[in-house]
């Protein structure tokens, strides 16, 4: 396997998986039905880039910032260490004022353009190294056009790739369904893939993690049990 710099997750159980983590600028694909735990996930990403000085951005459109919060102080993260280095901004709010009128009656910013200007000021701002957007879906129920869609994503991870940003897209996929995105180009376009899914046992539902695809990394292809709690997301045995 190549050798190149890899971006710790800070998910307990996850960078094992990955042999250390998310190899650096690499657009991955969070994918899972609600409540799987996606947002978790983009969360303790970014608070672990936070504390070794990787300046973050959270980008949430599925959900307002005041509810991210209470996520987060559900998860008892030390927000002290936030400071400039953990950013959120709440694309539900910003897309009312934001653009004009013709702009905002289409979605604002969930535009891949908007959202690229968007990050790019983050980056010359911020000196921005990780990227969380939640979600893509949110932005694809926008396009009428699916070729339209797909190359706008294309240049949206070229230009993400170019700035040398580690990104996580979560998805938004239906309960039961064994698809992984919800377009169809989703996972192709992305170096990698994660999946969240619950599988049905005796009658109880158990969390699973799946890494379905990671470029220029060794990982395991079977699924492992997590956990949720107030500490976050955590990776446990392989699911048997």
């Amino acid at each position: 396997m190549v050798e190149m710099k890899r971006i710790a997750t800070g998910v307990k159980g996850l960078d094992t998986l990955l042999d250390g983590g998310i190899p650096e600028g690499n657009i991955v694909l969070v994918s899972g039905s609600t409540g799987a735990g996606k947002t978790f996930l983009g969360l303790q990403y970014l608070y672990h880039g936070a504390l070794n000085g990787e300046p973050g951005l959270y980008i949430t459109l599925d959900e307002r910032s005041e509810n991210l919060m209470k996520v987060i102080n559900s998860m008892n993260l030390d927000t002290s260490v936030f400071d400039e280095r953990f950013q959120i901004v709440d694309g539900a709010a910003l897309r009312k004022v934001i653009g004009t009128s013709e702009e905002r009656a289409r979605g604002g910013i969930l535009d891949l353009e908007h959202l690229t200007k968007l990050i790019g000021t983050y980056i010359e701002g911020f000196g921005i190294k990780r990227v969380v957007l939640d979600s893509l879906t949110a932005v694809a129920f926008r396009y009428e056009d699916t070729a339209e869609f797909r190359f706008d994503l294309f240049r949206f991870c070229d230009y993400l790739k170019e700035q040398e940003v580690t990104t996580l897209l979560t998805v938004e996929v239906e309960e039961g369904s064994s698809a992984v995105d919800r377009f169809g180009v989703e996972s192709f376009i992305s170096d990698g893939v994660i999946v969240l899914k619950f599988e049905e046992r005796d009658y109880d539902l158990n969390p699973t993690i799946l890494v379905r695809k990671m470029r220029y990394t060794d990982h395991p292809t079977v699924r492992f049990n997590y956990t949720i709690s107030e500490k976050g997301l955590q990776v446990h045995e392989k699911y048997i």
